[in-house]
């Protein structure tokens, strides 16, 4: 099943930072708010996880080489590059956020609020 890929936005809404995932082709939110990165990140693996119609091979969502501490030690260990150094699925690659609205919406949260 081909899905589109969805943009990591973090945002401003009812007096907190969230961060969701927002569909491009269908212009509306993929996912719930997220209070985290992490947590939109957990929210994206369980999604792609979930779409997945073959049989699983991994025991576990999480990409063994996805911490940043065991990925760094072994390309010191090795005079080599790995080719993909942060795994090989699209959703072992760790997520960013593509679009921040967070700072004009905080602004006109302060304005509503009355100002500083």
């Amino acid at each position: 099943m081909n899905h589109p890929e969805f943009r990591l936005v973090k945002d401003f809404f009812d007096g907190v930072f969230v961060f969701y995932w927002f569909n491009p082709v269908t212009k509306q939110r993929a996912s719930v708010y997220c209070h985290t990165q992490d947590e939109a990140g957990e929210w994206w693996l369980t999604y792609h996880f979930n779409q997945y119609d073959g049989i699983e091979r991994r025991k576990s969502i999480i990409d063994r080489r996805s911490l940043h501490g065991k990925r760094d030690a072994r390309s010191r260990g090795h005079n080599f590059v790995t080719e993909a150094p942060d795994g090989r699925r699209r959703t072992d690659v760790p997520i960013k956020v593509d679009r921040d609205v967070s700072a004009r919406r905080l602004k006109d949260y302060i304005v509503q609020m009355g100002g500083l």
